[in-house]
């Protein structure tokens, strides 16, 4: 017999999520009960910030970023196969690729996981028939739609096709980098016949819309657990040509977006290294581009004290009033809210929130004359160094007595204030306006309504000091899932 509503909804609610989520299989009509009070969906929302997973890329590994947790977060994932210091080692791809709502999606050579460090549990993800295609893999895992997850390639801009190689060679060339060295005179001397064909093959593929019409997107869905391909449709105008982009002067100078990926009421943005965002519906499978601020691509590319190049890029996170997009060179931050974006809106509109030059506060934080220690109330979690047990510090983001870089305290990087690092910029609080950022060896923590730092602690790993000037990093703010449906191995 038919249950009342209300009792209905107390019997279910009882029930655990993961038994809960098998018996949305039963029937349809039990699917639309469960669904319908978002019962399974609660247990899956992510919770409060617990710290930041850094990727080093000159040492292949990564680190966990926190105030203690209790219980501990197994931040160096040592839960997942093959993932001690001398895999790493002799692995050359071995880092966390994404992270969404409390999952996390981790390349160990030739082997992709998709894994929760709160449950411990992981899915190891198949190889495609096709092999893995060249492009940026994100994790797209919106508990306010499904249950289930899934892993997108978005592909790039073509490259432009490379010219003949005249005359042949009379042994093919063996090596990954036994290529032919090529200019605008190495082509010009190519005979006619070549030259022609060459010249016609770059005009064609360069007057495609970029980006196209119809834009393949290869992609894992754990509801399946198979590889498709994926269409989405263009809503409006292509933003120009594949030609267009290979002139691009964003390209050319090095202004590029990190790759960052939000889910957000329903989407999935991506902003693209060609300098505009990209809105995915999910449902639909219909996607629009949004041209970034005009601002945002004028910061200025540098050179720091150590030669080393450091190239503006664009970030696309999300904290208290959504996505904020920001615009980072060097020690300057141009920060945007993004408003008005809709299915059937897709003109935004942009606020400037902020904009600040951190090289004077971190010079002052640096040079004080106080030479007493900071306390760090964050501790880099890295498993072969034993840092394992750590005591909470107590640091509080809604704490207002916040260190002042005016008043800072010094500490063992003084004699170097006039070298030049840049900051890394972290990611964002989900929930209240605050950046994360990493200076030389240290994490702060940045209020945007304030406009003052707070030292964390040390960012980087001890031993590898000497190597943070040349240092590529890559970060994503985590927020844990305390439940999913992923495999039950080494659970809680």
């Amino acid at each position: 017999m038919d249950l009342p509503d209300e009792l209905l909804h107390e019997v279910l609610r009882r029930v655990p999520p993961r038994r809960l989520a098998a018996c949305r299989r039963v029937c349809r009509n039990w699917r639309d009960a469960i669904d319908g009070r978002g019962l399974v969906l609660e247990h899956l929302a992510p919770g409060p910030l617990r710290g930041i997973f850094v990727n080093f890329s000159y040492n292949k590994r990564h680190g966990f970023f926190s105030r203690a947790a209790t219980p501990p977060i197994d931040g160096s994932l040592g839960f997942l196969p093959n993932t001690s210091r001398a895999w790493r080692e002799w692995n050359r791809h071995c880092n966390i690729s994404d992270h969404c709502n409390g999952l996390i999606l981790f390349r160990n050579g030739r082997a992709t996981y998709v894994c929760n460090p709160w449950t411990r549990r992981w899915a190891k993800l198949p190889w495609p028939a096709a092999g893995f295609p060249h492009g940026r893999q994100h994790l797209v895992f919106d508990p306010t739609l499904s249950v289930h997850y899934r892993v997108m390639c978005f592909p790039g801009v073509p490259k432009r096709p490379s010219p003949p190689v005249y005359p042949p060679p009379a042994k093919k060339p063996r090596g990954r980098y036994s290529l032919v060295t090529w200019n605008s005179t190495y082509v010009e001397n190519l005979p006619l016949s070549l030259r022609e064909s060459y010249e016609q093959e770059v005009e064609s593929m360069g007057s495609m819309e970029w980006p196209p019409y119809s834009y393949a997107v290869q992609m894992f869905s754990s509801a399946t657990g198979q590889w498709e391909d994926r269409h989405f449709v263009r809503q409006g105008d292509a933003v120009t040509t594949v030609a267009g982009m290979w002139s691009n002067p964003q390209l050319v100078s090095g202004v590029h977006g990190r790759h960052t990926g939000v889910c957000w009421q329903g989407a999935f943005y991506i902003v693209r290294f060609d300098g505009f965002i990209m809105r995915f519906s999910l449902l639909e499978d219909k996607y629009v581009t949004i041209k970034t601020p005009t601002l945002a691509h004028k910061l200025a590319s540098h050179t720091n004290d150590y030669g080393c190049h450091i190239t503006p890029y664009l970030y696309l996170g999300k904290s208290k009033q959504g996505l904020y997009l920001t615009a980072h060179g060097g020690y300057e931050l141009r920060i945007w809210i993004m408003h008005g974006v809709s299915e059937s809106c897709h003109m935004p509109e942009w606020e400037l929130k902020h904009q600040v030059d951190f090289k004077p506060s971190f010079s002052r934080f640096y040079t004080s004359n106080n030479t007493g220690k900071e306390v760090e109330s964050w501790i880099l979690d890295i498993s072969e160094e034993g840092l394992n047990d750590r005591v909470d510090q107590g640091w509080d983001s809604g704490d207002d007595s916040i260190i002042d870089t005016e008043g800072g305290t010094g500490n063992n990087l003084q004699g170097e204030t006039k070298k030049c690092y840049g900051v890394h910029l972290l990611g964002y609080h989900p929930y209240k306006e605050i950046i994360f950022l990493g200076n030389r060896y240290n994490g702060f923590a940045y209020y945007l309504g304030s406009s003052k730092l707070q030292y964390l602690g040390k960012l980087y790993p001890a031993r590898d000091t000497l190597l943070i000037m040349n240092s590529d990093i890559t970060s994503f703010t985590y927020t844990p899932c305390k439940d999913d449906l992923l495999p039950a191995q080494n659970d809680r």
